[in-house]
C-alpha cells in the first residue's frame, strides 16, 4: 500500500469523524486517521531512506544480527 492510498484512508476516517453524532464512535476515527497519518509519514520517510541507501539485495531484504 503507498503512501496516498494512506492518506486516502485517513481523510476518509476524519469525514466518518466528522459525520457521526456518537462521541465514543468519532474519537475512535480520530484515533484511526492519526493512525493512517501517522503511517503514511513512516512510509514516505522509510521509502526515501531506502532509495538514499545502497540498493536493496536482489531475493530480499538483509537480515540484521
Amino acid at each position: 500500500m503507498n503512501a496516498e492510498k494512506m492518506r486516502r484512508n485517513a481523510k476518509h476516517c476524519l469525514d466518518l469523524a466528522n459525520t457521526t453524532l456518537d462521541e465514543t464512535l468519532r474519537m475512535r476515527y480520530l484515533r484511526a486517521a492519526n493512525a493512517w497519518k501517522t503511517v503514511a509519514e513512516n512510509k514516505e520517510r522509510l521509502d526515501g531512506a531506502l532509495m538514499a541507501d545502497e540498493p536493496p539485495v536482489e531475493g530480499g531484504a538483509e537480515r540484521v544480527a
